[in-house]
């Protein structure tokens, strides 16, 4: 709630995302989720392998840090930025894994 301005439960605080799990019954954020279903339909291990990347789709769905950081108007504790905004970062985990796997 203090950083993205909605509350969510611990419980509906979790999503497989585009990363690889429980293909028959993903866990989704949202219902209206076009990223894991891509995933999933493309046979691929994450959205880091798609020849697409970034898609509108996926790019909808970045939490940008420093945008965030920018709109709490103060300093972010080390940690706190550490436990509630970096795991989101979805851009940055992706992209490191193209570049290690030298995709781009």
């Amino acid at each position: 709630m203090k950083y993205y301005g909605y509350r969510l439960e611990l419980e509906e605080c979790y999503c497989d995302g585009c990363l690889a799990g429980d293909r028959e019954n993903p866990v989704l954020l949202t219902s209206d989720c076009k990223v894991r279903p891509c995933v999933i339909k493309k046979g691929l291990k994450n959205c880091a392998h798609c020849e697409r990347y970034p898609c509108q789709d996926l790019e909808a769905r970045f939490i940008d840090g420093e945008k965030i950081v920018k709109k709490f108007g103060k300093p972010i504790p080390a940690e706190e930025y550490e436990n509630f905004i970096a795991p989101y970062e979805g851009k940055k985990v992706l992209d490191k894994m193209r570049r290690k796997r030298r995709i781009i």
